[in-house]
């Protein structure tokens, strides 16, 4: 995994499904099953540049 540090203002996007569009920096869905990068139970963001 590669970490960085981004600008201020960096404009990030994140596909969600409906169900969590109520928390969308929450990272809740992916700890439901797990996702590509995070155990199960562990809250993890994925989100994209462009």
């Amino acid at each position: 995994m590669i970490l960085c540090d981004l600008p201020p203002g960096t404009l990030l996007f994140r596909a969600h499904t409906p169900q969590w569009a109520s928390r969308p920096t929450s990272g809740a869905g992916a700890a439901t099953r797990g996702g590509r990068f995070n155990r199960e139970g562990v809250e993890a963001l994925y989100l994209s540049l462009d």
